[in-house]
Order: C-alpha cells, then sequence, then structure tokens
C-alpha cells in the first residue's frame, strides 16, 4: 500500500511527540518509579503505533505479520504499563501482590505466544487497502486481558481524582481526558467496527487517535506542571517547529 504524505507527517509526530515527552518525564527524576513507569508506557505506545504503520510498507507479507504481531505486542504492554502507572500516579497505591504475579504471569504468557505462535494473530491475507488480519484461536482472551488492564487503571485514576489535591486534580482530568478518548476510540474501531464490518480497513482511526493523549499530557505539563515539569509554551513551539522542518 502506498502510504499518503499526510500519515507520515502525523506518524513522525506522533513519534517525536510521544520521544520528547518520554524523556522529559524520565530525565526530571530518573529514580522515581511513577517516571520509570511513564517513560515505559510511551517506548510501548511507540511500539502499537510505528509497527502498525510500518507494517503497510513491506511487499513481502511475512514482514507484514511479523511487524503486525510486534503492534499487538504493543498494545499489551501499553496496556500493562499504564496499569502499573496508574498504582503510582498521582501516589503509589497498595495493590495484592497475588494480584500483581497474576496479572504479570498473563501479561508474559500472551507476549510469548503472541509473538511465537500463531495464537493470537493466525496470518496475514492481502486486500485492495492492504491487508486483513486472520485472528487466532486466544485472540479474544488476549483482546479482554488488554480491555481489562485498561479499565483498571482508568478506575484507578478516578479513584486517586476523589483523593486528590486541586493541583492534582486537574492534572488528573487532562491526564483521563486524553486516555479516555485514546482508549474508546481504539474499542470502537478496533474491537467494535472491526467485528461489524469484518475488516481492519479503519483502524488507523483508532491508532492515530493517540494524538489526543498526546496533546492532552502536554497541555498538563505546560498548564499544571504534571510530574513537576515546568516548560513553557515558546520551547514547545521552537521543538515543533525543528520537527516539521526535519520531516520536510
Amino acid at each position: 500500500m502506498i502510504l499518503g504524505l499526510w500519515e507520515i507527517i502525523l506518524v513522525s509526530l506522533l513519534t517525536t511527540a510521544s520521544i520528547g515527552l518520554g524523556i522529559l518525564v524520565y530525565s526530571k527524576n530518573p529514580k522515581k518509579r511513577v517516571n520509570q513507569l511513564f517513560f515505559i508506557f510511551t517506548l510501548s505506545f511507540l511500539i502499537w503505533i510505528v509497527n502498525a504503520f510500518l507494517s503497510e510498507i513491506p511487499k513481502n507479507l511475512k514482514y507484514s505479520l511479523f511487524l503486525s504481531r510486534l503492534t499487538y505486542l504493543g498494545v499489551l504492554l501499553s496496556a500493562f504499563f499504564l496499569f502499573y502507572f496508574s498504582l503510582y500516579f498521582p501516589k503509589e497505591r497498595i495493590f495484592k501482590k497475588g494480584l500483581k504475579y497474576l496479572i504479570n504471569g498473563v501479561a508474559i504468557i500472551f507476549s510469548f505466544l503472541n509473538i511465537f505462535s500463531n495464537l493470537i494473530i493466525k496470518e496475514v491475507i492481502p486486500t485492495k487497502w492492504g491487508f486483513d488480519l486472520v485472528l487466532g484461536k486466544i485472540y479474544f482472551p488476549y483482546l479482554i486481558f488488554c480491555i481489562f488492564l485498561a479499565f483498571i487503571a482508568l478506575r484507578n485514576f478516578i479513584q486517586s481524582f476523589r483523593k486528590a489535591l486541586d493541583i492534582e486534580k486537574l492534572q488528573l482530568q487532562y491526564l483521563f481526558l486524553g486516555l479516555t478518548i485514546f482508549i474508546g476510540t481504539s474499542i470502537i474501531v478496533n474491537v467494535i467496527i472491526r467485528a461489524i464490518v469484518g475488516s481492519d480497513i479503519y483502524y488507523r482511526i483508532g491508532n492515530y487517535s493517540g494524538i489526543f493523549l498526546i496533546i492532552f499530557l502536554a497541555a498538563a505539563i505546560i498548564r499544571y506542571h504534571l510530574f513537576e515539569i515546568r516548560v513553557i509554551l515558546t520551547e514547545i513551539l521552537v521543538g515543533v517547529m525543528g520537527i516539521l522542518l526535519l520531516i520536510f
């Protein structure tokens, strides 16, 4: 499939902005667990978005299949580290160790099966617009697990909001809004609409809705000093201009 210029620019902006936010937060306090988890979450998000984008490029569908499996690994890792991030932001919360071990074990098993078997993504079949994925036998347990982690994370943020201070409430509002748009759009497009039309043709809408998450995170950093980061708007604009110049 021939990728449009708009998509190349959008993915480039998503990639650069995600890496920039991740490094910015991590460099603020590399030893702080919440900063580490946020950085890993941004990397997981990039594994998802970038590999989905790259999977459209190869003419050999074997490479597209491998990259698609990496994409679904990114989905799993994003949900997994979002869940752990919700346990530490804005403050650390108590969570039963037994449940942590169970979640960790299930995540490791699904990650292994996703990469080294056809139980989650069986194969890809060519279509006029690119290719569709043929789902494996345990795709739906994998999907339910990812959605479960995402919803638990959102629930944790809601509970934290009720106990948060004024500035923390504003930060959580921006974070929650960005996550809700991204997670909600991804589920609607990549799960519900996919089941209705029987095709992955609209998956880009779900994936690229991640731009809203990036925008709201950046806004929370600029306006309310999320992660105790103080960045002025002119620095952000200079960075964006540099990215655009590099792309063009």
